[in-house]
């Protein structure tokens, strides 16, 4: 493993709860058999009185990023948890098993850092650990809590169970069919310990299947959370969620595209920072079109808002 890339402290968000706090980051990577390297951006208290911290495993979505989530990174961060954030090799794969795999090469990552590295040497309780992710990485989520024992508490962000959706679009309907809906169903009935479940009631994914996961928890301390006027895509971070005026006077250009095109096209120029976001705007927009989700009626920021206070309460009491 490589233990270390850039480590450094960073002001926090505007949005962050304590203007007078720093959050430290550091990036670093890591590396598992057939699957190639993981990207990895821990954020974690600086100057903190509260060490050992608490840890937050986080896993993304389909076709996202661990950068696309900062917000859940600092959030965690300047409440008293050391989050580390990870980005899975194939962004479009339909293998959750990807996604889980990193977040257990995630938590043996972070226990090396803890043991062996100069910047991290006992900050972190172990032994306080949960994991948390949005839709494919909440879906992984459940599947890594359902066999590691040392996990102790779960966040799930729009966990959709869409095994007999179909869109508009024969590539959208071509992906669902790949990805093991049962292995992460079958995954939650063997969920024991503390769970909470959050959807937007805009979401066109998971607002309504979400709630499937929920059902078949047999944990006793489980909690559902449904944000009105949320969506889907608003669980990334403010800059990646286009406004509702561009949205719909662009989403003519959408349905002449194929969602293939738009998800190729986004991981194309992704790498182009001058075009990240224009493109990361397409996929948004696509998702409305294309019927993957609908347009919020809140903001992105107050989702956020309205999502953290609920799993930042959990977590305290749970780790």
């Amino acid at each position: 493993m490589t233990l270390l890339i850039q480590i450094g402290a960073t002001p926090v968000y505007a949005y962050s709860f304590d203007a007078n706090l720093y959050v430290g980051t550091f990036q670093g990577v890591f590396s598992i058999p057939e699957r190639g390297e993981y990207e990895v951006t821990i954020y974690y208290p600086v100057n903190g009185s509260g060490k050992p911290y608490p840890a937050v495993i986080f896993a993304h979505g389909f076709c996202s990023c661990c950068s696309w989530h900062r917000w859940i990174g600092n959030c965690l961060a300047i409440k008293g948890y050391v989050a580390l954030l990870f980005t899975v090799p194939d962004r479009v794969s339909t293998d959750v098993q990807q996604w889980v795999d990193g977040i257990e090469g995630g938590i043996r990552y972070l226990q090396q850092l803890n043991n062996e590295s100069e910047e991290f040497h006992d900050m972190i309780d172990m032994s306080r650990l949960g994991v948390m992710g949005h839709s494919m990485g909440a879906m992984a989520a459940l599947i890594a809590a359902s066999r590691d024992l040392n996990i102790k508490a779960i966040v799930s962000l729009a966990a959709p169970y869409l095994r007999d959706k179909h869109f508009n679009d024969e590539y959208a309907d071509e992906l669902l069919s790949e990805i093991d809906w049962e292995g992460v169903l079958s995954a939650s009935r063997n969920i024991t310990i503390p769970v909470q479940f959050q959807v937007g009631t805009r979401d066109a994914l998971a607002s309504d299947s979400a709630i499937i996961y929920y059902e078949a928890s047999n944990s006793v301390s489980k909690e559902f959370v449904s944000i009105e006027g949320g969506n889907h895509v608003q669980y990334l971070d403010d800059e990646y969620v286009w406004s509702m005026s561009s949205l719909y006077g662009a989403l003519s250009l959408f349905f002449s595209l194929g969602l293939r095109i738009i998800i190729e096209m986004v991981m194309l120029y992704l790498s182009e920072n001058g075009l990240k976001i224009i493109f990361m705007d397409k996929l948004v927009g696509a998702a409305v079109a294309f019927g993957i989700d609908q347009p919020a009626t809140i903001t992105p920021s107050r989702q956020h808002e309205i999502s953290s206070q609920n799993f930042l309460t959990f977590f305290n009491i749970y780790l």
